[in-house]
């Protein structure tokens, strides 16, 4: 008789959807070498389970002790299609029993947190980025236009629509650009923007992938990868010359952040984030306290 996998601790973000909570069944949307990732409930209802080495999506589950000396990754086993069992902070896996015992934040952008960047490291990043798809960057600007347009709500349902689920894979480039501009206009103070694109966004949803989708939720809230918090700080943290990518330079250690997010995903979000911080180049802040949404209302992040 095989014994049971072996029981691993793990931790929770705490915008890991509800459903972790309950006892029921997930599907696994896709499995990858550190990372699992399931669904249930709504459309964007989507928790990525982790191997500790992987990229610290938002809404995840982290299992520090997996894929460590064992051999066996979180993945091991798994297709998509699978249905996994979920009880009570525990998931069920082949390779492991998983048992949520603490919770985390993960990575945000403080509304304002672009204050005090290096204008021409931001324009020498923009100019070295390798965005997934061509016109993206026209795609942000477009976004940008209608927002700063009076009564554009059909100029922004119309670029935002253009966008989400553009392009292949999981997290489409279309998405990782809206992601990176509802991240920058927060970082650059424009936080009632910020609530208006994120409900333009919501809107056209199942447009997208449930990965991407869930994602897009969660960068209307602030929420990112720690690759994007550490992007800002690097490009606040001093001058470079225009096009520098020498080992020393913001610009060289903004690109390294940027290629470990996936195939394209973290040019196609700089690329997005970038137009925000380039367009908003003079312009007073507009910080407030944060307009919770409605998804997340008891999630939203405060400044």
């Amino acid at each position: 008789m095989l014994s049971p996998p072996p029981l691993r601790p793990a931790a929770a973000s705490v915008l890991a959807p509800d459903w972790l909570h309950r006892s029921g069944e997930a599907t696994v949307l896709a499995a990858l070498p550190r990372a699992v990732y399931l669904h249930a409930g709504e459309w964007s209802e989507v928790l990525c389970v982790l191997d500790a080495d992987a990229l610290r999506l938002p809404n995840s589950v982290v299992v520090p002790s997996v894929g460590i000396g064992t051999g066996r990754p979180v993945s091991t086993g798994l297709i998509p299609g699978d249905a996994v069992t979920v009880s009570a902070g525990r998931i069920e896996l082949p390779s492991a029993r998983l048992e949520v015992r603490r919770t985390f934040r993960p990575a945000s952008i403080r509304v304002g947190a672009a204050v005090g960047i290096d204008g021409e490291a931001v324009r020498a990043l923009r100019a070295e980025l390798r965005p997934g798809l061509p016109g993206l960057a026209d795609a942000a600007a477009d976004v940008l236009a209608a927002l700063d347009t009076p009564g554009s709500t059909d100029g922004l349902a119309a670029s935002t629509r253009a966008l989400v689920g553009r392009g292949p894979g999981l997290t489409p480039s279309g998405d990782d650009v809206l992601a990176g501009v509802l991240l920058g206009l927060r970082a650059a103070g424009r936080i009632r923007a910020s609530a208006t694109l994120a409900e333009a966004v919501a809107a056209h949803l199942r447009a997208t992938t449930s990965l991407s989708a869930s994602l897009l939720r969660a960068a209307g809230d602030g929420w990112c990868l720690p690759e994007v918090r550490a992007l800002l700080d690097g490009l606040r943290s001093g001058g470079a010359v225009p096009g520098s990518t020498t080992s020393g330079s913001p610009v060289a250690h903004s690109l390294k952040l940027l290629d470990r997010i996936g195939h394209s995903s973290g040019h196609d979000l700089a690329t997005g984030l970038l137009a925000v911080l380039t367009a908003d180049r003079g312009r007073p802040s507009t910080a407030s306290a944060p307009i919770r949404s409605a998804h997340h209302r008891e999630r939203t992040l405060h400044a």
